[in-house]
């Protein structure tokens, strides 16, 4: 079996994780809630303990349910792209040849943030979660964005990566333009 037709196999099998894992997680933890009137008659201590549990299992799976849907979408997305060639300096991680022609400033990787960097498995973008952190972030992922994403990805051309990242450029502007003006009023109303 191929190197390619591993990867496809991987990305099937993640992106199907994704997806279910979450909902799964909300069915159980509904089953255990709907035999908590029979726990609660044979034990009232174990029945309060479950019901944390359940609970905690029931806001794990909401916080983790839309983004988990969205890296689902994405990787089976990737797996059912049939990429046959690739540009060989893309997706070999710090032994990748950048192109000069993609250097600069990101507006989708500083914009859009943490939902560009998932996709594009820059895996850095996620300390945009971080409060402190996430204030500054958005500029190294609008700087090196790029450079990242050419890394971390095998592209078909250098053209297909300018395609795509052209894609992410307006709504990385958008949010960056939103972000700006909210936090503008912000500060004029306090």
């Amino acid at each position: 079996m191929s190197d390619q037709s591993l990867s496809k196999i991987k990305q099937e099998r993640l992106g199907l994780l994704f997806l279910i894992l979450p909902a799964v997680i909300i069915i159980i933890a509904l089953f255990g809630l709907a035999f908590l009137p029979e726990i609660k008659a044979i034990n009232p201590s174990f029945e309060r303990v479950l019901r944390g549990l359940m609970v905690i299992m029931m806001i794990v799976a909401f916080q983790l349910f839309i983004p988990f849907i969205f890296l689902g979408i994405g990787y089976l997305y990737r797996a059912k792209k049939d990429l046959k060639v690739y540009d060989k300096r893309s997706g070999k991680g710090i032994d990748s040849g950048v192109p000069s022609e993609i250097l600069g400033w990101n507006w989708g990787a500083a914009g859009l943030g943490v939902f560009w960097g998932l996709y594009h498995r820059v895996w850095s973008s996620v300390l945009m979660l971080i409060p402190i952190i996430g204030l500054v972030w958005w500029i190294p992922l609008g700087l090196y964005g790029s450079e990242w994403a050419w890394k971390k990805n095998r592209w078909e051309s250098l053209q297909a990566f300018k395609n795509s990242q052209n894609k992410w450029r307006p709504w990385g502007i958008f949010l960056m333009i939103t972000k700006f003006v909210i936090v503008s009023i912000g500060f004029y109303y306090s």
